[in-house]
């Protein structure tokens, strides 16, 4: 089978990071990378490539009420339109991209993967310690985030690591800042945390999440957006403000429950946390070859 990645395939973006971790598996299953004459064209947003299969991958819809979400949605249903099928990160992601784009009837779930074998250092703190890590926004809560780990009484005998640049600042030795990082120091750190703080307003499929539940890391997070669907048991879920499928302020979230927040930096230090096999790159690549092989059957009876 010969595949194009209407996207570029490097370590850069987080879309562009996952194509990068499924064309390398891809090759190692058989499959043909390619830019001229795909069997399928994996689309990334944008980039139908004419007279061919065109699968468009769709993580997310425009939920913010502050841009022109309708109007980027609409672009995306034009796309959508043009091609045969649709490949969702997870059911919010589909529910939430059919309420705010459209329906395709030939559709499924497979969420994000990565590769288990890219966390084979470990990082060496002073103490033990839990992550928290984003391109720091309102709406990923690094407030909440900060002030439970100190409010939970962890900073006793823990640190909170912070990566990327951060919108909230304290002045508390138990509390480090990293800043930017890349892949060669961010998975030894992954690995060697405890566990990690995610509690985003309405994120998707994140990177980083999958990342840190292939590496065995459990994962506190919200119920918003697609975090149950990928975290499942691996983790302490969190109540959010409700979400009736109506545009959102997306960088004013609505306040969480301290207390929860804080039972949960407490239940995840004593929970052991195991590898999710089921988001290894390996078993991801299998999924979508094989939705692959189904539309390409579907569009052959068709002719």
């Amino acid at each position: 089978m010969r595949v194009r990645f209407s996207c570029d395939i490097k370590l850069q973006s987080g879309k562009e990071k996952f194509a990068f971790r499924l064309s390398e598996q891809f090759k190692k299953l058989g499959i043909k990378i390619v830019s001229k004459n795909p069997d399928v064209n994996l689309v990334f947003v944008k980039g139908v490539y004419s007279g061919k299969i065109n699968i468009i991958r769709l993580d997310n819809a425009w939920i913010n009420l502050k841009i022109n979400s309708g109007g980027k949605n609409k672009k995306i249903y034009k796309t959508m339109k043009k091609c045969d099928a649709v490949i969702y990160q997870g059911e919010y992601s589909k529910k939430v991209c059919q309420k705010f784009i459209g329906i395709h009837k030939i559709n499924t779930v497979i969420p994000n993967g990565c590769d288990f074998s890219e966390f084979k250092e470990t990082y060496v703190h002073r103490r033990p310690y839990v992550l928290a890590f984003s391109r720091w926004r309102p709406h990923k809560r690094l407030k909440e985030i900060t002030n439970g780990f100190l409010e939970s009484g962890l900073n006793k005998d823990y640190d909170l690591i912070i990566c990327g640049d951060p919108d909230y600042v304290v002045k508390d030795k138990s509390v480090i800042y990293v800043g930017k990082t890349n892949k060669k120091i961010l998975n030894p750190i992954i690995k060697g945390c405890k566990f990690v703080i995610h509690l985003a307003y309405m994120d998707c499929c994140p990177n980083s999440v999958v990342e840190s539940l292939v590496c065995g890391k459990n994962i506190l997070h919200t119920d918003s957006g697609g975090m149950k669907d990928i975290v499942k048991c691996s983790g302490y879920c969190i109540k959010d403000g409700d979400f009736n499928y109506k545009m959102v302020d997306l960088y004013n979230p609505p306040a969480l429950d301290m207390n929860s927040i804080i039972k949960g930096y407490q239940t995840l230090v004593d929970r052991p946390g195991y590898p999710r096999k089921d988001l290894f790159i390996e078993e991801i690549a299998k999924l979508y070859i094989a939705f692959f092989k189904k539309v390409i059957r579907l569009k052959r009876k068709s002719l």
